[in-house]
């Protein structure tokens, strides 16, 4: 990794980036014993589900357009990507399965407070999730995911949703800097063999850092200005 290497922050859009981004997220995911029980193993090593339909999909890229960083949106309805999604499943032969629950985390999100109450609401609601950070950018990590989660705060500073994920006990201060909090009637909770987890919602970006702010805005409207943003690690 150089440290003058150029990265960039975009949404994945079409078919052929998207499916090595799922690609990506399937090699990290089954790189560790623990994330393997969050894909589904098949012989084509693409991570891809029906919530697909229901997201947008953003990374950040190196020079030659492959992904170092992703991270999926995903939301109460499905989005302009989803034939692109559904062309990759059934080239690839796979299933993607039924939708049964509005978003992932309420898969394995015990709590019934939750599982009753927040549908109510979920129309107001996009989860950050799936969450891949390649291992030759794990030592700069700390650096990756501030860029990661300022980029994403950029795209959504004026849409009208709450931004819900779910992130360990360590993590969780980590995720506060971000205008993240513990969720309203939401605990700490165990799922399969994963570390103890919380469920944390960020309502707008103004929760963030005050040691941000200018990092921030200059960001929203880079981003603005071009749907990209550079990134420096």
């Amino acid at each position: 990794m150089s440290v003058t290497e150029q990265l960039f922050f975009r949404e994945l859009k079409t078919i052929d980036e998207l499916e090595l981004a799922l690609k990506f997220r399937y090699r990290i995911y089954n790189e560790s014993k623990v994330l393997q029980q969050l894909i589904n193993p098949n012989k084509q090593e693409i991570d891809i589900s029906v919530y697909d339909l229901y997201a947008k999909h953003f990374a950040i890229l190196n020079s030659a357009n492959e992904p170092i960083a992703y991270l999926r949106m995903v939301y109460f309805n499905p989005q302009p990507s989803a034939d692109e999604v559904v062309k990759i499943a059934s080239r690839n032969k796979i299933a993607l399965g039924e939708k049964l629950l509005q978003f992932p985390f309420l898969e394995h999100y015990p709590h019934v407070y939750w599982k009753n109450n927040f549908i109510k609401s979920c129309a107001n609601f996009i989860e950050a999730d799936k969450l891949a950070i390649h291992e030759n950018y794990r030592k700069a990590a700390d650096n990756m995911l501030h860029n990661l989660w300022l980029a994403v705060m950029a795209v959504y500073k004026t849409e009208n949703y709450k931004v819900i994920s779910s992130c360990t006990l360590g993590l969780e201060k980590y995720y506060k800097n971000y205008g993240f909090y513990r969720a309203h009637g939401s605990a700490k909770f165990v799922s399969k063999n994963l570390p103890p987890a919380a469920l944390v919602v960020a309502e707008n970006a103004n929760g963030l850092a005050s040691r941000f702010k200018k990092q921030f805005d200059a960001v929203v409207n880079e981003f603005a200005q071009s749907q990209t943003i550079a990134i420096k690690i």
